[in-house]
């Protein structure tokens, strides 16, 4: 049998409780590993999220227990109703161990290999760890620099984020890790830059800007879709059964699933289109969102929705048999387990470190000071100088911080000569050996933490001590 046949084989013999259970997915939270191995047991869950907070891009990670996810695996093989694995997801946004630049730098590398070639990095090393699947590529067109999330997408243009879109999509599942294009649609047009915000776009933007790097994502087979949290000409995304069912699985003829954002059906409630999570879990299903992440929508109410008509038996199937072709295209049903491989780090670190090298950008070389020359008397300054966290960026859940070294300590490698501030703490300090130099590097910045998820900014300038 194909994919589909056995798929349709096993939706056949499932009871409408764990068909409902397919279609949620769950925080994995150390402290409440018993209730979720119980959870497991029961049918109640199709997927669980490697992540222990809606904002995890900034906010600290617990690490991945791998023995504890194999054991949930034997648990939903082995003891749930359905015998049915679990898919974990988790955001490797731009790395796992070794970490590539932020994507927007990798889309100014403008090299779609270099980016499949970092990308199948980071899905071998995201593998070892048990993730199946992971949230990535964020393909929302951004042009209004406020926007906190622009770090995290292919830029402005919708060609390049295309090619990019395909570059990632086929770097992870070409590792067996499956892609989700994300966040469908029109979130990086938020009005003023605003996070979660509304945003109006024509219909002709829509199909031939916003649109076309999901488009390129869905022609390179794409596995899953996140929907958004915006709301588009007053369309919340949850709700846009134009968007999701009529555009993208009938006109772009998408086969993998719908995943909902975190909390993003619940949100219906705030943005005033529904009273009850009741309501929230009739709209979203019956617009075309197939798992519904951590908000426990689904899994509450669906049964009783099927059971009073707002919700069809059809409507639950079509979501199920997605979510089912989606774990065995991916060899889930043979091997849901995690694939422990060595990992060749110094292979990894290379082409990381060509990432970094093609996404530098020159803005300009005034009377050609640069290259400088190794045996040039050099100041290092500015508070960037011995930071190693920010220069990772923000969406790291697990890069591993040892591997890192200061701009400053590189120079120094580079330049026995270069003069460094005497502490991290003092970073005018060098301001006295400055008239005697050939040349002042000055390294300006900002946080990690102030880029990313909910945190747009009024004024990009540099930060005003700086």
């Amino acid at each position: 049998m194909n994919i589909r046949e056995r798929a349709t084989d096993i939706l056949s013999k499932m009871t409408l409780k764990e068909k409902i259970g397919q279609l949620n997915q769950e925080a994995f939270i150390e402290d409440k590993y018993e209730e979720i191995k119980e959870k497991v047991r029961r049918g109640e869950l199709g997927s669980l999220i490697l992540a222990n907070s809606a904002t995890s891009g900034n906010d600290p990670q617990q690490k991945i227990f791998t023995d504890a996810l194999n054991e949930l695996e034997r648990i939903a093989l082995e003891e749930s109703p359905s015998g049915i694995p679990l898919i974990y997801g988790r955001d490797a946004i731009h790395g796992h161990e070794t970490v590539l630049p932020i994507p927007l730098a990798l889309a100014a590398t403008f090299d779609p290999e270099l980016v499949y070639n970092g990308y199948r990095c980071v899905a071998r090393e995201a593998a070892k760890d048990c993730v199946h699947w992971t949230f990535t590529p964020m393909l929302d067109i951004s042009r209004d620099p406020r926007w906190g999330r622009c770090v995290e997408s292919p830029g402005e243009d919708p060609y390049l984020g295309a090619k990019i879109a395909q570059a990632v999509v086929n770097g992870f599942q070409d590792e067996n890790i499956a892609a989700c294009a994300k966040h469908y649609i029109g979130y990086g047009a938020g009005e003023g830059g605003r996070d979660y915000y509304n945003c109006e776009i024509t219909d002709y933007t829509l199909r031939n800007v916003y649109l076309r790097p999901f488009k390129a994502a869905v022609d390179a087979d794409a596995a899953t879709v996140m929907n958004s949290f915006n709301t588009l000409g007053g369309t919340c995304a949850s709700s846009g059964s134009y968007l999701i069912k009529t555009l993208l699985k009938h006109e772009l003829d998408f086969k993998g699933f719908v995943v909902s954002d975190w909390w993003s059906v619940a949100q219906l409630i705030k943005q005033k289109l529904a009273e009850s999570k009741k309501d929230c879990a009739r709209i979203a299903i019956n617009a075309g969102v197939d798992m519904d992440m951590a908000d426990r929508c689904f899994i509450d109410h669906l049964e009783e929705l099927v059971k009073d008509g707002s919700v069809s038996q059809e409507t639950i199937d079509d979501a199920v048999l997605r979510v089912l072709c989606v774990k065995l295209r991916f060899g889930l049903f043979e091997n849901p387990f995690s694939r422990r491989k060595a990992m060749n780090y110094s292979d990894h670190d290379s082409i990381a470190e060509n990432c970094s090298d093609e996404a530098l950008v020159l803005l300009k070389n005034k009377n050609n000071v640069l290259p400088l020359s190794k045996n040039a008397k050099t100041v290092v300054t500015g508070p960037m100088a011995f930071e190693k966290r920010s220069l990772l960026g923000t969406w790291i859940l697990g890069g591993d911080m040892s591997r890192v070294s200061s701009i400053a300590e590189e120079i120094k490698k580079a330049n026995e000569n270069a003069v460094l501030p005497s502490s991290k703490y003092l970073w005018d300090d060098c301001y006295w050996d400055i008239p005697d130099s050939d040349a002042v590097i000055v390294l300006l910045g900002e946080s990690y933490k102030m880029t990313g998820e909910a945190n747009s900014l009024c004024n990009i300038d540099l930060p005003r001590e700086q």
